[in-house]
């Protein structure tokens, strides 16, 4: 099973090393990359089945509203849970039709996370340094492993809360 097609936004080459966007290109039939103020986004969440976003994007209700076949959202970088508009997201979690997977729970306020992590299709896991190579690499590893295991049916890296 693939993603029929994953939008990244505001990630860039530098962002993955080159095994791991040769890895990511296995996972997806079909990748289109833009920068985050691209007017051709909306546009291109329609048949958007997987977002990918990295450092500062909100996926908010109107880019949820705009993607009607999404199912899986990722943040490749160190950002803030709440650029996410945490009450669209469990709309769309309590419809069981989004995955949505993040690290760094504990920054969220305790209600909330304890709110989001009761649904199946939210996946909350420990956060890991990142400023080392081994460290980068193994965020790399945990972004792409997260991804398979989704396309398996089988999410990993849970934190229950």
């Amino acid at each position: 099973m693939k993603f029929k097609k994953a939008l990244l936004i505001n990630i860039s080459e530098d962002k993955l090393d080159p095994l791991y966007w040769k890895r990511l290109d296995s996972l997806v039939n079909k990748k289109i990359s833009l920068p985050k103020n691209s007017p051709q986004i909306v546009k291109e969440l329609a048949d958007t089945d997987c977002i990918l976003t990295g450092f500062l994007i909100e996926v908010g209700k109107k880019e949820i509203d705009a993607a009607p076949n999404l199912k899986y959202v990722s943040v490749l970088a160190t950002v803030p849970n709440e650029i996410t508009d945490l009450d669209v997201l469990e709309e769309r979690l309590k419809k069981g039709d989004i995955t949505f997977i993040s690290d760094h729970p504990e920054e969220l306020d305790p209600k909330v996370a304890k709110r989001l992590s009761k649904y199946k299709s939210c996946i909350f896991y420990p956060p890991i340094g990142y400023i080392s190579d081994e460290a980068r690499e193994a965020k790399q590893e945990i972004f792409l492993g997260n991804m398979e295991a989704f396309l398996k049916g089988k999410p990993q890296n849970v934190v229950n809360l």
